[in-house]
């Protein structure tokens, strides 16, 4: 395809490429192999107004715009897509699959961690650390749609997953599957309040601790809240306002200076062992842009 050339497609749809991604190409359409979990997807990329030249294969960057068939991006977005509902936190709860314009449940008969390894990998997650089973159905009529699953463990969508293919899936809806999926290294999570406010908790070696509160004060806590995607910090709260945690204190002395776009990568104390008790456990309360949560 020649630079600035562009065929006219009137049922396409323009997104934002959020991660690198890699991408090949076909005739006048570039194909990307991860594209929300599915194969050969057309898209055509865009720079600004005009369109990349004729390569091989190319790699899209963080906000590059792609331009994609309207068809095409409602089944990339819908077709096949789970959630995980009803748990503790974005890492773990009941698995549901998108499937004929409704949410549904997955059966926990001969559910494996073959299985969760499968969902964790298409929600973006390292491994599944548990597959969960004999968990009640959030609601009593969500159908079953998958039952009997037989991942192998290595699909990109648990959709690509055998299963068994009755139009009435034998399954009690009381029964069903679920997963606890691992964090990257250095995730945030707020626990004991809301959903803009709690004890700031870290996963690192494996486990989920806490943060000392000693010097911790807005601008910290202003962090933490945009890391977590929050517009910004109400408070920062300290003496285990929102209850104290257990597992280790991950750090303590933290001094950030406001610039910083996660909370590791502000100084804190590194080389010596804390002493610090989950009494001063520190927590935040975040704005969430018209949504204002005190929770005090």
């Amino acid at each position: 395809m020649e630079q600035g050339k562009r065929k006219a497609y009137t049922d396409c749809s323009t997104i934002v490429v959020e991660k690198v991604i890699s991408v090949n190409v076909t005739d006048d359409w570039f194909f990307i192999s991860d594209f929300l979990g599915i194969d050969r997807a057309p898209l055509q990329v865009i720079h600004g107004s005009d369109v990349l030249q004729e390569k091989h294969a190319w790699v899209a960057e963080p906000h590059d715009q792609l331009l994609l068939r309207a068809d095409t991006l409602i089944a990339a977005f819908w077709g096949g897509k789970i959630r995980l509902v009803g748990g503790d936190d974005k890492w773990s709860g009941q698995v549901e699959i998108y499937r004929h314009d409704a949410w549904g449940a997955v059966c926990d008969s001969s559910w494996d961690m073959k299985d969760a390894t499968t969902v964790c990998h298409q929600l973006g997650f390292i491994e599944a650390l548990e597959a969960k089973t004999g968990l009640s159905s959030r609601e009593s009529d969500r159908p079953i749609v998958m039952n009997r699953v037989a991942c192998t463990g290595t699909e990109r969508r648990l959709a690509d997953c055998p299963f068994v293919c009755t139009g009435s899936q034998q399954c009690s809806s009381s029964t069903v599957a679920g997963v606890v999926c691992k964090p990257r290294p250095d995730e945030l999570r707020l626990v004991g309040g809301s959903r803009t406010s709690g004890r700031v908790e870290i996963y690192r070696g494996g486990s989920w601790g806490t943060i000392c509160d000693s010097n911790w004060n807005e601008t910290d806590a202003g962090i933490v809240c945009r890391q977590l995607g929050f517009s910004d910090a109400l408070e920062a709260k300290s003496a285990a306002h929102f209850g104290q945690g257990s597992g280790p204190v991950h750090m303590d002395g933290v001094a950030c200076e406001g610039s910083e776009e996660k909370i590791t990568d502000c100084p804190s104390y590194c080389w010596e062992e804390t002493s610090c008790s989950h009494s001063h456990d520190a927590g935040v309360i975040c704005s969430d842009g018209n949504t204002v949560t005190t929770n005090k």
